[in-house]
């Protein structure tokens, strides 16, 4: 995600994102290495229609992660799989609420 000309990293950045993402507070650590992260206390409010699980008054953690993308979006796709990949192999939640949003 960061541009580092000493491991001959050098992406052109051309465009302010941001992701959102909801988790329970106790998972968050798992997101811990994510840099300009803001966090905000959110109460969980969310009731599945079909009874599988609920959100009800969870404390949850709100993250906003600022970001410089491509103009194709090769960040915000890397974003994407990472977060994907990390929900599947350590915080294990059943719907991983996030957005982008530019």
């Amino acid at each position: 995600m960061y541009d580092d000309t000493a491991i001959n990293v050098n992406v052109t950045r051309e465009k302010e994102e941001t992701q959102n993402m909801i988790l329970p507070e106790s998972k968050s650590d798992a997101l811990f290495f994510l840099k300009a992260l803001t966090e905000e206390s959110a109460a969980g409010t969310w009731k599945n229609p079909e009874g599988v699980s609920y959100d009800d008054h969870t404390n949850n953690i709100a993250l906003h992660v600022e970001f410089r993308d491509t103009k194709k979006g090769n960040i915000r796709t890397a974003i994407f799989v990472a977060l994907n990949l990390i929900n599947l192999l350590h915080v294990n939640e059943q719907i991983l609420y996030t957005r982008m949003e530019k």
